[in-house]
């Protein structure tokens, strides 16, 4: 596997781990740096003046608690799979995170790509970990619950590199609340990752372009539906607006870097992405 390409192989991987869970994949919402590329597959959505950016890790939102299916466990099927966990050193000899990874990496050192389960967090921050089912953890994170509202479904047939030849559908989040989300959670992101979202965030704008008609009304249902979303809604709004407010503005500035690092002269100038953003986000409401 070695040159092999990070992304094509971590979304190889995903569609072994998706079909091997067939069970549990209703309950799951593959989130994270995926999913511009399944956006990229999906009948509603146009195309994006980007490639796609790479990413090594496939990260799957679950509820705190899963139920065991049909006396199946999740660990039980990602072994049968061909799928290790890596335990990520804790601090002060706690548990860690847990990354799902090839077995062919073994378990003893960190994959470069792998799989990573992920909770919400509600109220208090600690404990950071939740346990799912015995022996599988998942990392809490706040804001990740607004992902589930009206989550969009795609056959995974249309993404070639999953690997996966019967139909089976995969729940990926609303591009509304995909954006929203990562704006709510940059404080508490590494700060390394932070340029990333941004350049996510305008790949997502680029390539959500033909609903963006929509995207109003399915934050407005959010608020409607839970009153803290509607608070954190309202505060997304705002955080988005001032990260791309101008050409000089913190998120236009980290999207052009990562898209100049990652695709040289082809990269959008710190105009372009300020107006697609200035157009995308006038249509959140």
């Amino acid at each position: 596997m070695t040159g092999e390409d990070p992304l094509r192989r971590v979304l190889r991987e995903l569609g072994r781990a998706l079909r091997a869970c067939r069970p549990y994949v209703p309950r799951v919402i593959v989130i994270g740096g995926i999913v511009p590329v399944l956006y990229r597959h999906h009948e509603w959505f146009g195309a994006s003046r980007v490639p796609a950016l790479t990413t090594t890790e496939g990260d799957l939102a679950v509820p705190t608690k899963l139920e065991i299916l049909d006396g199946q466990t999740v660990l039980g099927l990602l072994d049968s799979a061909g799928f290790v966990i890596y335990e990520v050193p804790g601090f002060e000899n706690q548990p860690g995170t847990q990354r799902i990874q090839d077995r062919e990496a073994g378990a003893k050192k960190p994959a470069p790509t792998y799989l990573e389960f992920l909770a919400p967090m509600f109220g208090k921050p600690e404990p950071a970990l939740v346990e799912l089912q015995p022996g599988l953890r998942a990392q809490r994170l706040r804001h990740l619950d607004l992902l589930a509202h009206e989550t969009l479904s795609i056959d995974a047939r249309r993404v070639p590199d999953l690997g996966i030849e019967e139909a089976l559908e995969v729940r990926i989040p609303n591009p509304a609340t995909y954006q929203l989300q990562k704006v709510l959670a940059r404080k508490e992101r590494v700060p390394a990752k932070r340029p990333k979202d941004m350049a996510y965030a305008f790949d997502v704008a680029m390539l959500s372009r033909p609903i963006w008609g929509t995207l109003a009304g399915v934050l407005q249902r959010a608020g409607e539906s839970d009153p803290s979303w509607k608070a954190s809604v309202a505060k997304a709004r705002e955080r988005i607006r001032t990260l791309f407010e101008n050409e000089h503005s913190e998120g236009v500035v980290e999207a052009a870097l990562v898209y100049r690092d990652f695709c040289g002269d082809a990269a959008p100038s710190e105009r372009t992405i300020h107006e697609v953003m200035r157009r995308f986000i006038d249509q959140l409401g």
